[in-house]
């Protein structure tokens, strides 16, 4: 037996250069689709943890009303979720989260959340620049309540 493996081993060869080159071709042409539709993914699953992460600030929000820890008067202009924004908003989002972190935007690296409280007492989450006019409601692209992706 052992010599019938020693002959079919000599008999044996390896693959030729033209069947390698058209493997990697191959290999190749299923990358170069497969590539664009993994970056879509990517980015459409950040978007969707922006709305996730404006869902959760816009509850912490309602529940500071509800609690009286928040005065909706008080952010008629509303405020940009910054690392160093203060005031009650912002504490009784970190209230909500545990005193961790104020969460960031995954989308897009120079984004913010964006928190106000418009004249029928709904609360509004959405993204804007790090710069952006808080008073320029165009520079702010909503996500909650409206669920809207950017």
């Amino acid at each position: 037996m052992l010599k019938k493996i020693q002959k079919g081993l000599k008999n044996s060869r390896g693959f030729s250069l033209i069947e390698l080159i058209v493997v990697i071709a191959i290999l190749g042409v299923l990358a170069g689709v497969a590539a664009p539709n993994l970056v879509r993914y990517i980015d459409e699953s950040r978007k969707k943890a922006d709305v996730a992460n404006a869902t959760i600030i816009a509850n912490a929000v309602i529940t500071g009303i509800a609690d009286e820890t928040i005065k909706p008067d008080d952010y008629g202009d509303g405020v940009l979720l910054s690392s160093t924004a203060t005031g009650s908003i912002v504490t009784a989002i970190k209230n909500s989260l545990n005193n961790s972190e104020i969460p960031t935007p995954q989308y897009g690296s120079d984004l913010l959340f964006a928190v106000w409280i418009d004249n029928d007492g709904r609360v509004v989450v959405g993204v804007a620049g790090n710069n952006a006019d808080i008073d320029n409601v165009d520079a702010i692209t909503e996500l909650y309540p409206n669920n809207t992706t950017y």
